[in-house]
């Protein structure tokens, strides 16, 4: 189990620092980005117009809601839902490569976009995204069957902040477990000795030979008297007839016979009969080592 646990932290870190490299490396290409427009902003030379390095691979105009797939290529979110509205694949409209997880909105494209070429962006918005648009978009969201938070375009963009903790939430929940359940055998390897099964009648305590009663319900009346005149195990192998009578007031002489014939049997065995599985397990495990 220890292995087990061991192996799932290994694991769990290599796909965090797989994550963290790949954020490093389009933060890196952003940033890049950032440059060339703040560049062009200053020099002059080129018109800030010029949308094509920022345009969607689908509809070829500037990106709304910019979305970049796992091989790198940017498109408007509603262009992609369209696509797989229409193709039902997951793959990129323009090199085919398939992909498994939920495309997210890229919040560093959309800030640069948005900042370089708002008007733009907002006369699209406001004419491409009628209400049947966002219907397809809210299906596209749904039909993407991954545990990543929804990236929907009812601006539900903040629940993606909670994925990390929820990961290392069932981390711990995960870790936690593997130590409940080695206390539970620790617990239950240590607790055997105390299993009346296991433990001659000679060692029996006052306390034990009222377990043992226990056992057998119809024997409740009993008890107090056995507790009061301290009849620990070596007492009960001496008791006979006439002591269950005179010394314990066991008058019945159906109950007397039933205990007696259980005396009797305790002496034959030494032990207590196992009366459900883990007793007869124990009793077992002792009479090999015996």
């Amino acid at each position: 189990m220890l292995q087990a646990a061991a192996l799932y932290f290994r694991v769990y870190t290599l796909i965090h620092i797989e994550t963290r490299n790949k954020r490093l490396k389009v933060m890196s290409v952003m940033r890049t980005l950032e440059r060339d427009l703040q560049g062009q902003s200053e020099d002059g030379n080129e018109d800030m117009d010029d949308d094509s390095e920022v345009s969607c691979g689908v509809c070829y105009d500037i990106l709304i809601y910019p979305t970049t797939l796992r091989c790198g290529h940017n498109f408007c979110r509603p262009c992609l839902a369209q696509w797989f509205s229409t193709s039902k694949k997951k793959e990129c409209p323009i090199c085919r490569q398939k992909y498994t997880d939920k495309p997210e909105i890229n919040n560093l494209v959309r800030t640069l976009t948005e900042k370089a070429f708002k008007e733009k962006i907002e006369e699209r918005k406001s004419t491409i995204m009628t209400s049947e648009m966002k219907k397809l978009v809210e299906e596209y969201d749904k039909a993407m069957t991954v545990s990543a938070p929804s990236n929907s375009i009812n601006f539900n963009w903040e629940r993606n902040r909670n994925r990390n903790g929820a990961d290392f939430c069932s981390g711990i929940l995960f870790m936690l477990g593997i130590m409940t359940i080695i206390y539970l055998v620790w617990y239950w390897r240590n607790t055997d000795d105390d299993l009346l099964t296991k433990k001659h009648v000679r060692h029996w305590t006052v306390e034990d030979v009222n377990a043992w009663l226990s056992s057998m319900p119809w024997t409740e009346s009993y008890r107090e008297n056995f507790t009061n005149k301290s009849i620990d195990g070596r007492l009960l192998l001496a008791l006979d007839d006439e002591g269950m009578t005179s010394v314990l007031n066991v008058s019945v002489p159906l109950h007397k016979a039933a205990i007696l014939a259980a005396i009797d049997s305790l002496r034959e065995t030494g032990m207590k009969h196992p009366s459900d599985l883990w007793e007869y397990k124990v009793r077992n495990d002792t009479l090999i080592t015996e």
